[in-house]
C-alpha cells in the first residue's frame, strides 16, 4: 500500500519528498478515487505494522490473523486504482 501510494505521490507532485511513513497519507494526491479512505487505510496499516514490530505485548495469533487479512484485503483493492491511476495520468505501465 505504501508503495502504491508513493508512486501516485510522485506521479501528482513531481518529486519524491513524501516517503516518511506518517506523512504520506496526507500526500494521497487530491483527485486519487476515494482519497480520504486510502489515506485512512494506509495509517491503519502503518499503526498495524508498528504494533506488530514494536509491541512488547503482542495480541493473539487469532488478531494477527484477522489484521493480515484485512490489510491484504485492503492492497489488493487499492493495487489496481492506482494503476489505473497511474495510467490516466499518462504513466506508461
Amino acid at each position: 500500500m505504501y508503495h502504491s501510494i508513493r508512486a501516485a505521490a510522485y506521479l501528482y507532485y513531481g518529486g519524491d519528498d513524501h516517503q516518511q511513513h506518517s506523512d504520506l497519507p496526507q500526500k494521497i494526491p487530491p483527485d486519487f478515487p476515494d482519497q480520504a479512505k486510502w489515506g485512512n487505510q494506509l495509517k491503519s496499516a502503518r499503526e498495524y505494522r508498528n504494533q506488530a514490530d514494536y509491541d512488547p505485548y503482542p495480541k493473539s495469533t487469532k488478531y494477527w490473523k484477522q489484521v493480515a487479512q484485512l490489510v491484504t484485503s485492503d492492497a489488493n483493492a487499492l493495487t489496481p486504482i492506482t494503476m489505473a491511476y497511474l495510467r490516466a495520468k499518462g504513466c506508461n505501465l
